[in-house]
């Protein structure tokens, strides 16, 4: 018999199932290991969906199995490095260190731990030592894939129409013995990657970095970092084959293709776009910085190749015989070793609002002039190094003269995220479009604001300190508004001691 009490109770139960208070979220649970389950595979098999497993820093010999579950499992704070390099998930170089080949969709996240020593090639697909996807879309982030080993992706394989989103990840010392070193995405699978490096990753085959290949793979890379990736054949950091992948603001620094084509990217058939892209001391065969080969439909807007190398031609850019068509819009090809530019494709390329070194006789508003770059490369006089600075100083013949298009207009911010179309009101426009002029190459030149007029030295007062930085500087160029740049036009001259003047005896 039913007491008031109870038929209260079953009424308040209803109208919380009817509300949607009363789900899975509401009863989620936190799952600690070890405190709770001894090992993570022992959490991922008791949790539920919505539930957090939670890893303290350790060193846990496991091969994982996410088993198709909408969960957490993270470390105890995916934002710290010190954390996720100690929140170690060990392969032991016998098996994939963790699957998601169930099904799994953006629901199951991963974030926070180090993956390293798998082996694909105990998996069922032979690649993705460090991670396998197989027909499943996972969130990964904030994690660590190192020293993983695959046929096929030494530390990722996405296949089968995998889509994960992955971001802020490190793809480290892992090892193809196909493809593919760090990652290898093909049969439809096209991962969303942002804010990934891709460092040192090696491919007895092609792609140190990243291969991409088969149709419908179609994989976004955004803000991305190839450096020191290494191939015995073709793309020492990438290689796409019958694809279509788009790279947005990614640096291809230090890589090489011992044996092939594209230190930076090999491109072959497909649809391949690459917006606001630096290339610099990389190293192949042939095409150094870009190569091109047979069918690849490359459009190409606003990137910088400095600084490669190249065995047998095309240090900068290499455009195949056996192409089909290629756009590139607002390049900046300079100071690469031999060839900055072969185009061997008999002409079928559209090459516009570009400084090429060399020039381009068949292109469209091709400049050949020094492009002023703040310090090409860097202290060490290396190229592809960290201290390189490839932005352009004030003065500098690329600003405001690049071509405005749907492609140009495809990145909104330029390689270090700050805003595109932004006017020099001290620069004469020679750029082509409606409204303010892209510049040309990866980095658009900032207009500083003049916080202090006159002040020369930085210490807002101008005195006889200012005066004789204008003078010590005078007749050269230097960054804007500093050593003397009064105006921030990047010269110092009559124009900077006029202003010195003008406001002398001031303070800001």
């Amino acid at each position: 018999m039913y007491t008031s009490g109870s038929m209260q109770l079953m009424l308040v139960a209803g109208a919380a199932f009817a509300s949607g208070l009363w789900n899975s979220s509401a009863l989620a649970a936190v799952i600690n290991v070890p405190g709770d389950q001894a090992t993570i595979q022992g959490a991922i098999n008791a949790a539920n969906a919505g539930d957090e497993i939670v890893v303290a820093p350790g060193f846990y010999a496991e091969h994982l199995n996410m088993m198709g579950k909408a969960i957490t499992l993270r470390s105890i704070d995916p934002s710290d490095r010190a954390i996720v390099t100690s929140t170690i998930v060990d392969g032991t170089n016998n098996g994939i260190v963790i699957q998601c080949v169930s099904g799994e969709n953006a629901g199951t996240l991963i974030a926070g731990l180090t993956l390293k020593n798998g082996n694909g090639a105990f998996g069922p697909s032979f690649g993705g030592g460090g991670m396998l996807n197989d027909g499943s879309s996972p969130t990964i982030e904030d994690c660590v894939f190192m020293q993983n080993t695959g046929d096929q992706g030494g530390g990722m394989l996405n296949i089968n129409f995998s889509h994960p989103a992955i971001t802020r990840c490190t793809f480290e010392q892992n090892l193809a013995t196909g493809a593919g070193g760090g990652m290898n995405n093909r049969s439809g699978s096209s991962p969303t990657v942002t804010d990934c490096d891709f460092v040192e990753n090696t491919s007895d085959g092609s792609a140190g970095g990243m291969l991409n290949i088969e149709f419908n793979t179609e994989p976004v890379i955004t803000n991305c970092l190839f450096r020191g990736n290494v191939a015995a054949t073709s793309g020492g950091a990438m290689v796409t084959n019958s694809a279509a992948p788009t790279l947005i603001n990614c640096s291809f620094l230090g890589n090489e293709a011992t044996g092939g084509g594209g230190g930076g990217v090999s491109l072959g058939p497909g649809d391949p776009v690459l917006l606001g892209c630096l290339f610099s001391g990389n190293s192949a065969i042939r095409g150094g910085g870009i190569f091109c080969g047979s069918s690849a439909r490359m459009t190409a807007a606003n990137c910088t190749v400095v600084g490669n190398t190249a065995g047998f031609g095309g240090s900068g850019v290499y455009l195949s015989l056996t192409g089909d068509f290629y756009i590139l819009q607002n390049f900046i090809i300079w100071g690469n070793v031999t060839d900055n530019f072969v185009d061997a494709s008999m002409f079928a390329a559209d090459v516009a609002y570009s400084l090429i070194e060399g020039g381009y006789p068949d292109g469209t508003h091709i400049l050949n002039v020094e492009p002023m770059f703040v310090d090409a490369d860097g202290g060490d006089d290396i190229f592809g190094t960290e201290d390189d600075d490839l932005r352009l100083l004030a003065g500098s013949p690329c600003i405001d003269a690049g071509l405005t298009s749907i492609y140009s207009s495809g990145a909104s911010v330029d390689l270090d995220g700050n805003p595109r179309f932004v006017d020099d009101p001290d620069t004469s426009d020679t750029g082509s479009g409606v409204g303010p002029k892209v510049d040309i190459g990866a980095y658009e030149f900032q207009v500083a604001a003049m916080v202090c007029p006159g002040d020369a030295d930085g210490d807002n007062d101008i005195d006889l300190d200012d005066l004789q930085v204008v003078l010590f500087n005078f007749g050269g160029s230097v960054a804007p508004f500093a050593d003397g740049d009064a105006d921030g036009d990047g010269d110092v001259d009559l124009d900077d001691l006029q202003v010195v003047l003008f406001s002398f005896g001031t303070s800001c």
